[in-house]
Parts: C-alpha cells; sequence; structure tokens
C-alpha cells in the first residue's frame, strides 16, 4: 500500500519514510537511500523529503556533511524552508559549531520574522555564540510577539542573570509568575 501511495504522490512523506523504514528492516539501507534521492531528484525543494533523509542519514551513522547535506540543499532551493533551516541550526549547536549555527538562523530568522520558534533559536544560537545582548534582545522581541507567555520572560531572566543584570532577571521572573502564578521554576528562582 506504501508504495501505491509513493506512487501517487511520490512526495508524499509517510509512505516514502514507511518504506525507507522497511528497506531498513529487510536490511536494504541502499533501497531507502535510493528511495529519498529519488524524490529530492524530482522534487528538489521538498522540506519535509529534506528532513526525512536527513533524519534517516543520521540513523544510518551518516557523515555529518551527509546528513546536512539535504537540509542544505532545500535552504538553498526554498527560502520558505525554516525547519529545514532550524534543524540545521541545531545540527551545527551538536556539533560544536555556534557561529555557523548563528548564520543559518539569522538566515531563518529573515525568512521568518514573525515565527516564535525561529525566534526563540535565534536567541538560543546567540546565547551559544556568546552574544548575550543580542540574545536579549533577541527573547525581548519574543516576549512582545508571545506577551501571554511566560517562557520567554524566563529566558531573559536567565541571560540577565547570566550577564550580571541580577534586578532585570528578577523583574523578568515576576513578570513570567503573573502571567502564570503556579510557575514552580520562576518562583525557586525568586527565592
Amino acid at each position: 500500500q506504501f508504495e501505491e501511495a509513493l506512487s501517487r504522490d511520490a512526495a508524499f512523506p509517510m509512505a516514502l519514510d514507511y518504506l525507507a523504514r522497511l528497506d531498513v528492516y529487510e536490511k536494504k539501507p541502499e533501497h531507502a537511500k535510493q528511495r529519498f534521492v529519488a524524490v529530492l531528484e524530482k522534487y528538489p525543494n521538498n522540506e519535509i523529503a529534506a528532513l526525512s533523509y536527513s533524519a534517516f542519514l543520521k540513523s544510518q551513522r551518516g557523515t555529518f556533511e551527509d546528513v546536512v547535506a539535504p537540509l542544505k540543499a532545500v535552504a538553498r532551493g526554498n527560502p520558505a524552508a525554516v525547519r529545514a533551516r532550524i534543524a540545521l541550526v541545531q545540527f551545527h549547536l551538536a556539533n560544536n559549531d555556534p557561529k555557523t549555527a548563528l548564520a543559518i538562523a539569522q538566515e531563518a530568522e529573515s525568512a521568518a520574522p514573525r515565527n516564535p520558534a525561529v525566534i526563540e533559536l535565534l536567541g538560543q544560537t546567540q546565547r551559544d555564540a556568546g552574544e548575550l545582548n543580542q540574545a536579549i534582545t533577541t527573547y525581548m522581541r519574543l516576549a512582545s510577539l508571545l506577551p501571554e507567555s511566560p517562557t520567554p520572560l524566563l529566558l531573559l531572566a536567565e541571560l540577565h542573570n547570566a550577564s550580571g543584570q541580577h534586578l532585570k532577571a528578577v523583574e523578568a521572573l515576576k513578570r513570567a509568575v503573573s502571567l502564570q502564578p503556579n510557575l514552580v521554576a520562576a518562583k525557586r528562582a525568586l527565592v
């Protein structure tokens, strides 16, 4: 049935993913790789296929460059491929390369300037790259985009504390508790 679904829509992500899993189960990972390559050749900007292929390559212990290659290709060809850029940032952060991750996070933010997940990731990447003031500015922007969420305020408090701005950290924690009175993490930090 998955073969039929894939024949009707070569970019059908669930069929592609399950057929790849079956190939691996049958000890034929090269067949799975060929499936992904064929779909990405036909649909080079298919973000979901690139994400699945990247995950497959990682599960098969592919090299770092092999794992990120499909994501880079989709990001180059599809400016709206935010999830591929997010995955690239996460791979580079995990590979201890915050400078490259930061450049990619900035590209993602340019592509989706009001996407909270992208903005949060940009702030995290700025923090990991040692750019605390920029991360604070980014998390302040996230707090304005998500005025009812305590998460940006908790992130701000953490950065204010790390940069020695303890009064601002307390202020951010108090604002987080005012939004969500049962917020245990913020209450503990205030004590």
